[in-house]
């Protein structure tokens, strides 16, 4: 048996961001940043704001700073769109039994039992 068909398009379209937007802040307390006297590091999403008054666990640091997120920063545009298209799909079922009709039972039978003996 043959098999065929051809999936249907609703145009092209692409994807995008839309309205998410995910924010929110972190504080780094005093440390260094590979070797230099910068306190912190913000790339991406993340933005690196004004040094503050950081309270950690144990004192209160100058050198802290305060970072901001913002998830719209890091990713903007669209996916690729490749139009309207569609796809088309064919193949063949396997041919078996030559028009003739297919035996589907069990090639074997079991018969179990038991009997009484007196």
């Amino acid at each position: 048996m043959k098999f065929s068909g051809t999936t249907s398009s609703n145009g092209g379209h692409t994807h995008n961001r839309g309205t998410m937007n995910i924010t929110g802040e972190f504080a780094n307390n005093g440390e260094a940043w590979k070797n230099t006297t910068t306190s912190g590091h913000a790339a991406g999403a993340f933005t690196r704001m004004t040094t503050r008054n950081v309270t950690s666990h144990t004192e209160t640091s100058n050198g802290g700073c305060y970072y901001s997120f913002d998830a719209s920063k890091t990713w903007s545009g669209a996916t690729s769109n490749n139009g309207a298209h569609t796809h088309t799909y064919s193949g063949n079922t396997e041919n078996l039994g030559s028009g003739t009709a297919l035996a589907v039972t069990n090639a074997y039978i079991m018969l179990m039992g038991w009997y009484r003996i007196s």
